[in-house]
Order: structure tokens, then C-alpha cells, then sequence
């Protein structure tokens, strides 16, 4: 049986995603992925790339990882640590084609933002994790996240911003939930240069 759920025990011997997928393919990351379907459906409609969730919630991490199973799908694997952990540790520079994180955690006290991943330091950490013509996307409902999602990556430096389009056509619950009480969404998407 594949093992789809990754956490220190079955990534001891870590050498890279070849070696876990058996074969080489465009590498795409959903930080933060949690219960949604958006990544298998990702994975569904481009079968030739290998698809990564990082999920720190072992409850969340576990029914994704079900999830993942009864579709039968060979090409997404969920890693179990905590997000800046598994980019640093996890991926080798220049790996990633695509990086997607979608309504990260705004952490709204003030006692709390240090807890935010979207960060100066982290984006500095992706942009040597991106392949040369990598890709950046970053969707939230919070539009104190949007204005420091374009604050750090502006800072970070090594981005260009394409567009506000999505790459993929399918939405997450987030999305769903929001665009069903008609609040705004802010997308930002970015390419390494």
C-alpha cells in the first residue's frame, strides 16, 4: 500500500520526491491544505505532477489522508509538519513548479501575528524553493492578509506579480462559504524572476 500520509517515521530516510512518487514530475504544494478537496481535484485534472498538502492538524491531516485514499489517486502525498518546517526541510531548491497558499490562518490578535507564515523570512525560504520559472499563489478573505501578502513579497523581493487569476478552476469550502455570503476574496499570483 502507498503511503500517503508522510510524518518523521516514514520520511527518516528522506532523499526527495523522486524517490517517495518513484519518478520525476513538475512538483506542486498546497501549504496548509486541511480537509479540502481542492488539491485531489487538482491532482485529477493534471495526473502527470505530484502534488504535496502540508497539514500541521493531525485530526485534519488524517481525514485528508482518507480522503486521498478513496480516490485512488497516486500522485499527492500529505505531509504532517508544521508549514515553514516541511519548505525548509522537505524541498530541495529549485523544486517547487507551483505553491499555493490559500486562506492561511490571519491570526488576528496582535498577541498572535508572530504566528503568521506569511512572512518576509518564508517567502525569502520559497523563492529558493521555486524552480526558475516557479509560481506563487496566495488566496485569502482578510484584507489585512492580501495587503501583507503584497508587503512581503515586495520586500522578500525575486517575484513579479502576473495576475489576480487563479490557476486552477476548482474552489476550495473557503472560497465556497465566502462567495456564498458575497464577501470579497483577494488573490494574489506571483512568478519567481
Amino acid at each position: 500500500m502507498v503511503e500517503i500520509l508522510l510524518d518523521y517515521k516514514a520520511l527518516e530516510s528522506f532523499q526527495g520526491w523522486e524517490g517517495v512518487f518513484g519518478k520525476k514530475a513538475p512538483l506542486k504544494v498546497d501549504m496548509g491544505c486541511g480537509k479540502d478537496p481542492f488539491l485531489i481535484q487538482c491532482a485529477m485534472k493534471d495526473p502527470k505532477s505530484h502534488f504535496i498538502g502540508v497539514e500541521q492538524d493531525s485530526k485534519i491531516a488524517y481525514r485528508f489522508e482518507n480522503k486521498v485514499r478513496k480516490s485512488g489517486l497516486e500522485n499527492i502525498r500529505v505531509l504532517h509538519f508544521e508549514g515553514h518546517f516541511a519548505l525548509q526541510r522537505f524541498f530541495l531548491p529549485e523544486s517547487i513548479d507551483h505553491f499555493f497558499l490559500q486562506f492561511p490562518d490571519p491570526w488576528p490578535k496582535k498577541r498572535h501575528v508572530k504566528r503568521r507564515i506569511l512572512s518576509v523570512a518564508f517567502v525569502k525560504e520559497l523563492w529558493q524553493k521555486l524552480k526558475p520559472t516557479g509560481e506563487f499563489f496566495i488566496a485569502t478573505d482578510v484584507q489585512e492578509i492580501a495587503q501583507l501578502g503584497q508587503e512581503v513579497v515586495g520586500q522578500a523581493g525575486g517575484f513579479e506579480r502576473m495576475s489576480d487569476e487563479k490557476p486552477y478552476p476548482f474552489l476550495t469550502l473557503y472560497e465556497e462559504k465566502f462567495l456564498k455570503q458575497k464577501l470579497p476574496i483577494y488573490y494574489q499570483r506571483y512568478k519567481k524572476v
